[in-house]
């Protein structure tokens, strides 16, 4: 016979003589013997919480539930009897069958033994099986997969959610998302059980094919420790594993492992060689986003968890979770919570309440009574299927930088009610690159008419001594173009993608407010010289210079110059609002720029201002609309340009305060921006063209027949100082020639 060593005894000794203690016993692995074994450097590390957890459990029953009656004798407590396995599962059937034959014991939890080290190939190997053959109940405090190997499961309670569960739980909400295909990345260490055959048959059953299967071995690196201090040639590993499937660009990459900080570095791997994965999948806990460096900016990860704080669950042995920690780490005097020492506790907790229900230690009987036993706890209810598995299915979780570590299910967990219809699998995460496809249709529109503002630069200073180009002032045209570049520029402040950013808000406003002024503020300075040389009433010749316009144009300019560095000044970092349309949909999140009451003022005056500078330009645009000389006809082309920009600003304006999605807002605001503007630039240009093809059309127009003299305003171009002048002259029709 295998020799143990008996640990504890009791955690609770009766003082009275007269009263029994019913005794639980657990073989447990304080010392394993082989830190080698699978899983080994885990197990033991996880034992002392489980302890810890036990007393908790045990100060509820003892305190609550205790003294009680069970087959006609008064039991006053309830006691632990721990026995060293050596984390070797021949010791630990060993000490099982040793307590059956001296009936040493009254109830039973399974040993870490068999959680850790699970069976391979002949079911024999599983501990509990022990248990199973003779019939003897037994409650597996915490189970990651499944503990009682293939043995029919009649007697043994799995009280933890299988890992198996969690993965397969996340099929669900990946099939609504279309996923076909899936990865995964395996270690041969921790959490064996994770990604098992079970598993794979479920996601085959629901067409989704599993591209690859790759292995890594985490033996030596610890979640505890920091990245940098991990093993090279796992990091090596890790990154091949990325390099060698990121081509195959599967839907779902599921990262079987215990250790977190494994599928941060994978994930880390892949933005750093720009592949985004669609979806990543992996256990984790709810101080998961904690670890060091970690920025969710980059990516939305999915984990799979048996808790999580964000719960309006209440345990009703021991109230939140957060009390739960009180009294965890109370009872057991450390500082930190670990999350194996809940299912300890509740494991403690049913057995005390089984027994005050049914009132006997007979094994059918409470076998019977927890079959229909359901009970609610922080992590949501506790029940179990035909198989005896918990049916819970645990949380899954998603990373997004809208709303952190964010529960996904299942929906009872959160503080909200359930939502409906359920959020489909693309909804759930904020994605600033949802809109790419948009970004680069409309960035390349633009880009396009940014190089035929370059053309049409080149245009005007090659046919700079053109009539009809001096006429029309060149550098006046050149502002026109610079402004007409800026508003294209605006369309990629405008991106979505970039819409979280400080330094896109201030781009947005510079690009937007000077493109206007740039384009807009030349034609109406031009406008009005031509109506003033064409409205003099004497004979006397008068001179508007280029400067002199110029003056005009940077006096209209500089009011909004002003305004807008004093917005700067006044608020140099404005806000970035971020917009919840559905909290349980992230992806349709944006964000909007802000500003403070006095950069909001001097912002509608920025817009006041330009409304008068278009009321202005649209009455001066009617004062020359008559003109009949022909080289000045482009006044007839600015005043279309000028109610062109007034027609599509109020349809802008119209837009932007309609109910419009965000990224409907950007479209059809993009798409008026850059229309309006290539209307407004091509019409100046192309009426160039015309002229300069066709030079007979620049010659005073025929008054027509008729009897009356007309005097009209001939102005003169001076090269030498490109002066305007106009020269009053009189002009009969043929009529009175004759």
């Amino acid at each position: 016979m295998l020799k143990y060593t008996v640990l504890l005894t009791a955690l609770h000794l009766s003082i009275l003589t007269d009263c029994k203690s019913i005794r639980v016993g657990a073989p447990i692995s304080m010392q394993p013997n082989d830190m080698s074994k699978q899983g080994a450097p885990v197990v033991h590390v996880l034992v002392n919480a489980t302890i810890n957890g036990h007393k908790v459990g045990l100060e509820y029953v003892n305190e609550h539930i205790f003294p009680l009656e069970i087959d006609g004798e008064m039991y006053d407590s309830m006691e632990i009897v721990y026995a060293e396995d050596e984390y070797d599962t021949a010791i630990a059937r060993q000490i099982l069958q040793d307590w059956i034959d001296t009936d040493a014991v009254d109830l039973y939890l399974a040993p870490y033994t068999t959680v850790a080290d699970p069976p391979v190939g002949d079911p024999l190997e599983s501990a509990t099986q022990v248990l199973e053959e003779n019939e003897r109940l037994v409650i597996s405090s915490y189970t990651p997969y499944n503990t009682f190997s293939d043995y029919p499961r009649q007697w043994s309670f799995s009280l933890g959610t299988m890992i198996s569960n969690y993965m397969t739980g996340t099929v669900v909400p990946l099939r609504i998302g279309g996923a076909k295909t899936a990865i995964f990345v395996q270690s041969t260490v921790s959490f064996v059980g994770m990604c098992n055959e079970e598993l794979f048959k479920f996601l085959e059953q629901n067409d989704i094919s599993i591209v690859k299967t790759a292995t890594f071995n985490d033996l030596t690196a610890r979640e505890a420790d920091p990245m940098h201090e991990y093993p090279e040639d796992l990091k090596k590993t890790l990154t091949d594993i990325v390099l060698d499937n990121m081509d195959d660009d599967p839907d779902v990459w599921y990262i079987c492992t215990g250790n977190g900080k494994i599928a941060k570095f994978l994930r880390d791997v892949m933005y750093e060689h720009d592949y985004t994965p669609k979806a990543m999948i992996a256990r984790c806990g709810p101080s998961w986003a904690d670890f060091d460096g970690y920025d969710i900016t980059k990516g939305y990860m999915m984990c799979i968890s048996s808790e999580t704080p964000e719960t309006k669950f209440v345990d009703e042995r021991f109230g939140t979770l957060d009390q739960f920690k009180k009294l965890y780490t109370k009872n057991a005097d450390i500082e930190t919570y670990n999350t194996y020492s809940d299912t300890g506790a509740l494991a403690i907790g049913i057995y005390g309440e089984l027994l005050k229900l049914s009132g006997t230690k007979d094994h059918y009987v409470l076998r019977d009574f927890l079959r229909r036993y359901t009970t609610t706890t922080y992590k949501g209810k506790i029940s179990w299927n035909a198989n005896h598995a918990q049916e819970n299915s645990g949380f899954l979780l998603q990373f997004n930088i809208s709303m952190g570590l964010n529960p996904i299910s299942p929906y009872e967990s959160k503080t909200a009610d359930h939502v409906f219809p359920e959020p489909l699998w693309y909804e759930r995460t904020y994605d600033k690159d949802r809109y790419k496809t948009v970004e680069i249709v409309f960035g390349v529109i633009a880009g396009v008419c940014i190089a035929s503002n370059a053309v049409w630069l080149t245009y005007l200073v090659v046919n700079r001594k053109a009539t009809t180009i001096k006429a029309a002032s060149p550098i006046f045209m050149y502002t026109c173009l610079a402004g007409s570049t800026l508003l294209y520029l605006h369309v990629y402040t405008r991106y979505p993608s970039v819409s979280d950013s400080v330094a896109a808000c201030h781009l947005a406003n510079w690009t937007l407010t000077m493109g206007f002024a740039l384009l807009f503020i030349p034609l109406f300075a031009k406008t009005w010289r031509v109506d003033r040389l064409f409205d003099a009433t004497t004979l006397a010749v008068i001179k508007i210079t280029n400067m002199q316009v110029a003056i005009v144009v940077g006096v209209l300019c500089l009011p909004i110059l002003i305004l807008l560095c004093i917005m700067m000044a006044i608020h140099p970092s404005p806000g970035v609002t971020l917009n919840q349309i559905d909290i349980h949909r992230p992806y349709y999140d944006y964000y909007t720029c802000n500003t403070n009451k006095a950069g909001r003022i001097l912002g509608w005056i920025i817009v006041t201002y330009g409304i008068l500078l278009l009321i202005g330009g649209a009455i001066l645009g009617i004062r020359v609309r008559r003109i009949e000389y022909k080289i000045y006809d482009e006044s007839k082309i600015i005043g279309f340009s000028i109610y062109n920009t007034g027609f599509f600003a109020i349809l802008m304006a119209i837009i932007s305060n309609i109910d419009l999605s965000h990224i409907n807002k950007y479209i059809v605001f993009s798409a008026l921006l850059i229309v309006a503007n290539l209307i407004t630039v091509n019409s100046l240009m192309f009426h160039k063209v015309y002229y300069i093809r066709n030079p007979n059309a620049m010659k005073i127009s025929d008054s027509g027949s008729g009897s009356t003299v007309r005097t009209i305003r001939r102005s003169t171009l001076h090269s030498n100082d490109h002066e305007l002048e106009s020269v009053q002259t009189d002009n009969t029709n043929r009529e009175n020639d004759s």
